[in-house]
């Protein structure tokens, strides 16, 4: 897995509205968190959570960006259902998740839930291997503050 003071994958990251994020040099720092799938339970509280906190990681100037593998249309349908207000994208190739390596070693194909803070510079200043789904993103916004806030 990625660790902290890694630089984040040469990857570009597409929006479901076309908007092109280079890990390695974002435009705000972010939070980069993977979830399991979209009939999960868990997968839903922690996307729920991170809802909860949004304006506050707005106050941090902190972008927050959810990567699942159920495909695009999935994807925006879950972001829709939950009324979302930052980004899911999907990642049904599973770029994204080989690259920050966090794959089940199982055959099960889905990533196991992990969240990745990365600065403007594409630095990994924090990870959270094995999250939980609830009061994981007051977790986050608190290391999102001390870094950046």
């Amino acid at each position: 897995m990625i660790e902290e003071g890694d630089l984040a994958p040469d990857e570009l990251v597409t929006t479901p509205d076309g908007e092109t994020v280079d890990l390695r040099a974002p435009a705000l720092p972010m939070v980069l968190f993977f979830y399991r799938d979209v009939e999960s339970l868990a997968s839903a509280n922690l996307v729920d959570d991170f809802q909860e906190h949004k304006l506050q990681f707005d106050e941090v100037g902190v972008r927050v960006v959810g990567v699942g593998v159920d495909g695009p249309e999935r994807t925006e349908a879950f972001s829709a259902m939950h009324g979302l207000r930052y980004t899911l994208v999907d990642d049904r190739s599973r770029t994204l998740c080989r690259a920050f390596e966090v794959m089940e070693r199982t055959g099960h194909h889905r990533p196991r839930p992990s969240t990745f803070l990365i600065d403007t510079m594409g630095v990994v200043r924090r990870v959270f291997p094995g999250i939980p789904p609830y009061g994981h993103a007051r977790d986050v916004l608190e290391e999102a503050k001390a870094l950046w806030g």
